[in-house]
């Protein structure tokens, strides 16, 4: 998600539920891999959907092909860390 970070950002993230974010905050979450091969993903929401959250990344043309469900979400992302300095995430 080049669009908000940069290489080498220290994310702070805290836990949340899918109930309590809205359009444009920024969450973390795992991928469908298998548990062994599992990457954390760092998207912006842009929708709410009765089946989960419609995730975007900055740089991406298109959301995620499905909505992302409650039991992969990790987090959101509240403020993030640059050159020493702590900088509150713009959107959510």
């Amino acid at each position: 998600m080049a669009g908000a970070f940069r290489s080498g950002d220290l994310l702070l993230i805290e836990s949340e539920s899918v109930g309590g974010l809205r359009p444009g905050d920024v969450v973390v979450y795992n991928d469908s891999r298998p548990a062994h091969h599992r990457v954390n993903m760092v998207h912006r929401v842009i929708g709410i959907k009765p089946q989960g959250l419609i995730c975007q990344g900055d740089n991406n043309r298109l959301p995620d092909p499905e909505p992302l469900p409650e039991e992969r979400l990790i987090g959101r992302v509240t403020r993030f860390e640059r050159g020493g300095r702590i900088r509150k995430i713009r959107g959510g």
